[in-house]
């Protein structure tokens, strides 16, 4: 009986693995079909999806085939529009020549607002002359002076927390900053042929000229310290100085007064 048992256990344990010979055949030649590319049957359509969107982006840019955020250019990182390819321009020229980008740019933002106290504030007519020293002034002074100053202002004060933002800006505005208008104010006179008057005008309008300073940048520069990439400090105080260089041209084209007693 036992014999029996153990013939039969024996048939059907062989008969069994032949069948398991018989399918592995069929597994191993299906495994090289899936991985050579050749769709399975109803899969065609998933797959032609799939690629439509990693070609796209995943289907975020909308059809163009470019990835999120990239210009007209194709190229990554850069933001899309005529406005983000202006920005990635600049970027570009901040990068590349950040001396020459940041004093031109000083110099545009000076002309503009000598242009705008001109018409607006003196109300006579525009005197080219005098834009076209201001925009010097921007160019060759104000531009490189500031990429300097920022630049070693972070290197003094590299926190970028609250802390070091408001070191920063008592060193920028408490040392930096009266300094800086005196030698503006003179180089222009200087400039302007005026060097004889230079002593009188800043005992007249210095002192009121850092204090309206420090009403506008106070504020403005803990805001740029605290928040604003080292690489990008100069263009933010840029755009504040649109207002502050309107000022600037009105308070140093005042006229100087006469010292007393003098006919």
């Amino acid at each position: 009986m036992a014999a029996l048992c153990a013939r039969s256990l024996l048939k059907q344990y062989l008969r069994s693995s032949a069948h398991q010979c018989r399918l592995v055949p069929a597994v191993r030649v299906g495994v090289p079909a899936r991985l050579s590319g050749a769709p399975a049957a109803g899969a065609k359509a998933p797959r032609r999806m799939m690629c439509r969107a990693a070609d796209g982006g995943g289907g975020s840019s909308g059809g163009s085939g470019k990835p999120v955020g990239s210009g007209g250019s194709g190229e990554p990182g850069k933001p899309s529009g005529s406005s983000g390819g202006l920005w990635a321009w600049y970027m570009a020229c901040l990068e590349s020549s950040p001396l020459l980008t940041k004093a031109v740019t000083c110099g545009l933002l000076n002309a503009l607002g000598d242009i705008f106290c001109q018409l607006f504030i003196d109300g006579g007519a525009l005197d080219w002359k005098r834009t076209a020293t201001f925009t010097f002034m921007g160019v060759a002074l104000v531009g490189p002076t500031l990429h300097y100053w920022y630049a070693l202002l972070n290197r003094l004060v590299p926190a970028r927390g609250a802390a070091g933002a408001t070191l920063q800006l008592l060193l920028d505005q408490g040392g930096f900053a009266p300094v800086f208008l005196a030698t503006f104010i003179s180089v222009l006179f200087l400039i302007e042929g005026k060097g004889s008057m230079i002593r009188a005008k800043l005992e007249q309008d210095l002192v009121e000229t850092i204090k309206v300073n420090w009403i506008l940048w106070i504020p403005a520069q803990f805001f740029n310290f605290r928040f604003v990439p080292p690489n990008l400090q100069v263009l933010t105080a840029n755009v504040v100085a649109l207002a502050w260089n309107t000022y600037m041209s009105y308070q140093s084209h005042k006229a100087v007064a006469a010292p007393a007693g003098s006919q």
